[in-house]
């Protein structure tokens, strides 16, 4: 809304100039000026309000989205529950690796010398988290009689690198892993030729190139990861391997599990793709209880096995979902 500028002064058309004044015109003047001035020191002086301004965006984010800026998200709930997994630790390149170990039911009564199948759980990119699709499946492992060890391999990096997830420190990240799985098999009770490998996205990612290069890996669970582009040009065997997936997921497109399914079938390598309609870079509800329920019996299937020769098969891709 437009307006217009007014000045008021004493020589103003229709204003009177001072000179004509009269005497009486001028005390009364000097009157209303006194009155001003001691009004002034009576009453603390009235902020001018100002248009409230536009909240500057502090990220790209925000300022590609025009909006204000949120409150801090609540952390998510862990959803460890009333599990309390043994906590260790191990050594790689000098530094501290963190490891939450879920005992396979039954080993804390068992005599000295039993020893369980175990699987390494790898978390994503975003790390651990509340574990959602982490500590649900290690319990549901430890209960069927499979140590579950859930390794923090971020805390083997450097301790300037910023971004853990950067694709340059995955040789790194890389090493770590593979110190992991020397420590696992290590352990008094777990059966060494029976561990395998469950990867979450960036998980994923690296329990595909350590199982197309360590044969001590004698199972894989791929969820929504892929094969790395290091790996991809010499990937000639794997070891029985279970992939999920879900077909809306924008972060790691369905189609490198497709892809990644079709050369295990050229390989001749016992594995299954589990496709999830409508499911994103994660699984909720009745999605991720199945997830949970196939892992759990193919390690069982598997790691029991371990010791005897493989059969080759090849598996077409299963479709779980509403049509």
């Amino acid at each position: 809304m437009g307006y217009s500028k007014q000045v008021i002064g004493p020589h103003s058309p229709g204003m009177p100039a001072l000179g004509r004044l009269t005497m009486t015109g001028r005390m009364v003047c000097r009157m209303v000026a006194l009155s001003l001035m001691v009004a002034s020191f009576s009453y603390p002086a009235q902020a001018v309000a100002k248009p409230a301004s536009k909240p500057v965006a502090r990220n790209h984010i925000e300022k590609a989205a025009h909006v204000r800026i949120a409150k801090p998200k609540v952390p998510k709930r862990s959803m460890l529950g009333d599990a309390k997994p043994d906590l260790t630790s191990f050594l790689s390149n000098g530094r501290k690796v963190r490891v939450e170990v879920f005992r396979a039911a039954g080993l804390e009564h068992a005599t000295a010398g039993v020893k369980r199948p175990a699987v390494m759980m790898l978390h994503g990119a975003g790390g651990i988290g509340g574990g959602m699709m982490i500590y649900p499946q290690a319990k549901a492992l430890a209960a069927r009689g499979i140590s579950a060890f859930v390794v923090s391999y971020y805390d083997g990096l450097p301790d300037k690198s910023r971004k853990k997830d950067s694709a340059t420190l995955f040789d790194v990240r890389d090493r770590v892993i593979e110190d992991a799985l020397s420590f696992i098999m290590a352990q008094p009770d777990v059966k060494a030729e029976a561990v395998g490998v469950f990867g979450l996205s960036l998980g994923g990612f690296h329990g595909i190139s350590l199982a197309a290069r360590d044969f001590r890996v004698a199972a894989l669970v791929n969820v929504f990861g892929a094969v790395p582009q290091s790996v991809s040009p010499t990937l000639n065997r794997l070891p029985p391997t279970l992939i999920f997936h879900g077909d809306k997921d924008r972060i790691v497109p369905i189609n490198h599990s497709r892809v990644l399914s079709a050369r295990l079938d050229k390989l001749g390598v016992s594995h299954e793709l589990v496709v999830y309609k409508g499911q994103g870079h994660c699984f909720n509800g009745v999605f991720l209880n199945d997830s949970i329920q196939r892992t759990t019996d193919f390690f069982e299937s598997h790691l029991n096995a371990a010791s005897e020769e493989p059969v080759s098969e090849a598996h077409d891709e299963m479709i779980v979902g509403d049509e």
